[in-house]
């Protein structure tokens, strides 16, 4: 399994049901609800972000979590909190930072 998921992998998931696992086993239903592309380092490499909402209720803080899609891949990654949706539910984001070429999805 890859280090950290691609492109290709995070954009068939949108609007899915994943989970968050903090280091202590404490989890937390999220939905994963954008994979934006964002500005990366140099031509070189390929920058896009995991952007998730939370369950209703669930605060966090910026932590590694392990990243768990509903079909079981998963990958440890480190999420920071973002504002709250208009319905009041916090969202995280994990931004993923590869060489360009590792994977084909943004090429």
């Amino acid at each position: 399994m890859a280090e950290v998921p691609s492109y290709a992998d995070l954009q068939a998931a949108i609007g899915q049901p994943c989970r968050l696992i903090g280091e202590s086993g404490a989890s937390c239903q999220a939905s994963l609800i954008a994979v934006p592309v964002l500005d990366a380092l140099d031509d070189s490499y390929t920058c896009y972000a995991a952007v998730v909402r939370l369950e209703s209720g669930v605060d966090a803080h910026q932590a590694n979590y392990q990243f768990v899609l509903p079909d079981w891949r998963s990958w440890p990654l480190m999420f920071t909190p973002g504002r709250l949706d208009v319905d009041g539910r916090r969202t995280m984001s994990a931004v993923i930072h590869v060489r360009s070429g590792a994977f084909s999805a943004l090429s």
